[in-house]
């Protein structure tokens, strides 16, 4: 009797370290993606002059490695791999959204997902916007 109660009080033990672990992970992943610091989409900004002004949109190549750069030193020892997509997008004027396939990009949508324990997968998606303040 005795045996048995230690054999189940072991797999409970066993079973709530290993729900920890997962959560604790899940959490840490959560946290790298969302509280992506400011730096890594804003070194991505550039400028273009139209009419004698200044526009800022984001350079669609350092935007993307920026990203993927500080997610795979962040991520390390979290996970192995991960997905992650990019989709540019603008506002018409029937205040509509369309992908964006224009050079001067001002909005932006990341996907990231990745698989960190066996049967566990997590989704994310943040947006970026340039917005202009001094007009």
């Amino acid at each position: 009797m005795s045996s048995v109660i230690i054999f189940f009080s072991l797999m409970l033990v066993t079973s709530l370290t290993s729900i920890l672990g997962i959560s604790v992970n899940g959490m840490s992943i959560n946290r790298i993606f969302y509280n992506m610091p400011s730096g890594v989409v804003n070194t991505a900004v550039a400028l273009y002059q139209r009419d004698g002004v200044y526009d800022p949109y984001f350079n669609r190549g350092q935007l993307e490695k920026n990203i993927k750069t500080y997610l795979t030193k962040s991520l390390e020892g979290y996970i192995s791999s991960y997905e992650i997509d990019f989709t540019y997008y603008k506002k018409t004027e029937n205040n509509e959204y369309v992908v964006d396939g224009s050079l001067y990009r001002r909005k932006v949508e990341v996907y990231f997902a990745c698989t960190y324990s066996t049967f566990v997968r997590f989704e994310g998606r943040r947006g970026f916007e340039i917005e202009r303040t001094d007009l």
